[in-house]
């Protein structure tokens, strides 16, 4: 029975390379893949928990009332930022895995292969060795008068010896390969496990995925709330304008009223500021910082509006000069930092009608706040050159003087000039 060379149309390079090594080095091949897709998996996890870090500051960006939309909406577009990335990571991590099922299920089918391999040339051999046993039964005697002459009986007895050496060889290569067998199964077992751990953790960064994707998509509907509420608030107040200034001509004379009334301002804080600095109350410098002096929705930010009632300013057209805060009626409001009273009241150069209860505090020779549209009631004690404490209530929140509705002006003001009140906090 003709044996087929150990060498041919051998998928295990048996003529190029020993069989144990050739599976040690596949082996080794995907192992390296694994150790790579591990690697990974750390960059993942790390992904995830910035997804989650950042999300936690977006919770609270957007639990802060008094965080500008545009903060919120920056911390919302970067959480979106990192989820995409941190699902990529994750879809590519799917793919390599299942990648390494591939390249397993090809080992796995070269092993069967082999196996395969194994049965038939040990099926052979055994078929040669019972011939080969039969034949050797037979006493010489009988091969010499049976054959049809003496060369024949001693060629035979040549092919036996050759069989016998060519079995020596197969024997030897069904071991070996039967070595190289049992190594590629423990081997495939062991780069299984390694891949199916690998699995599980894909598995469970995909859970932790599916988290930080749900509290975005609540994010997103609170900023959305929250952008729709904001909205309303100014429109409640560009309506309540239009209440107030029916034509053309009321809107420039509100304007210009609102101009004399902030130049007033300026000039009158001024001599007060020089008055307080003279009497001692007032230090040269402030080295610290404000604190919100109402907690609330804020319904205009300081700078450039669309606000029509409010006068121009630098490149501006419409320049609002602090921040305006809405919360329920009567809330109170507190000092944002240390400092002296300069003024309490009524503007006293308005309209009782039409006035503003403000109150007015210095923080040092050039820096001070104002806190406009309050109700016209003094906390006990309060006056003019009160020394007053961040935190302590100086007024609760009101409508009145030129007012869209009830909320609270916060100003701040360096140097004569209105600068932006989140720079100091």
């Amino acid at each position: 029975m003709p044996f087929p060379a150990s060498g041919a149309g051998d998928p295990w390079g048996r003529q190029k390379d020993d069989p144990i090594t050739v599976a040690r080095r596949q082996r080794e091949s995907i192992h390296g893949r694994i150790e790579n897709q591990a690697e990974r998996l750390a960059r993942l996890r790390q992904s995830t928990r910035t997804l989650s870090m950042r999300m936690d500051r977006t919770t609270d960006k957007l639990k802060d009332l008094t965080s500008t939309l545009a903060d919120v909406e920056a911390e919302v577009a970067s959480a979106r930022a990192v989820l995409a990335d941190t699902r990529r990571q994750h879809d590519e991590l799917v793919d390599q895995v299942d990648l390494l099922d591939w390249s397993l299920d090809q080992l796995s089918a070269q092993a069967e292969e082999l196996a395969a391999d194994l049965r038939e040339r040990r099926h052979a051999l055994g078929e040669r060795l019972a011939a080969a046993y039969r034949t050797g039964q037979t006493p010489m005697w009988e091969q010499v008068i049976g054959a049809t002459s003496f060369v024949d009986v001693v060629v035979t007895q040549e092919g036996l010896m050759d069989f016998a050496q060519h079995d020596r060889e197969v024997a030897e290569s069904i071991e070996r390969d039967q070595q190289a067998l049992d190594i590629r199964r423990r081997d495939i077992r062991q780069l299984r496990w390694e891949t199916d751990q690998l699995r599980v953790s894909v598995a469970r960064s995909a859970e932790e995925l599916a988290v930080g994707r749900d509290r975005l998509l609540a994010a997103e509907k609170r900023l959305a709330e929250r952008r729709a509420t904001t909205q309303e608030l100014r429109a409640d107040q560009q309506s309540q304008f239009r209440d107030l200034a029916r034509t053309r001509e009321q809107v420039a004379e509100a304007i210009a009223d609102q101009k004399r009334t902030a130049a007033r301002l300026t000039s009158r804080i001024q001599a007060l500021v020089e008055k307080e600095r003279h009497a001692g109350r007032l230090p040269s410098a402030f080295n610290g910082t404000f604190r919100w002096p109402l907690q609330g929705r804020i319904s205009q930010e300081y700078g450039c509006t669309g606000f029509a009632l409010e006068p121009a300013y630098g490149d501006c057209a419409h320049f609002h000069r602090g921040i305006d805060i809405v919360k329920v009626y009567g809330a109170p409001v507190v000092a944002a930092a240390d400092g002296v009273i300069l003024w309490v009241g009524y503007d006293p150069d308005e309209k009782r009608s039409l006035a503003s209860w403000s109150v007015t505090i210095g923080h040092s020779t050039k820096l001070f706040t104002t806190y406009g549209h309050l109700i016209p009631r003094t906390p006990d004690g309060l006056r003019e050159g009160t020394r007053v404490r961040a935190g302590q209530v100086i007024g609760w929140m009101g409508n009145t003087g030129k007012s869209t509705g009830a909320h609270l002006h916060w100003g701040v003001w360096l140097d004569g000039e209105p600068v932006n009140p989140r720079y100091f906090l």
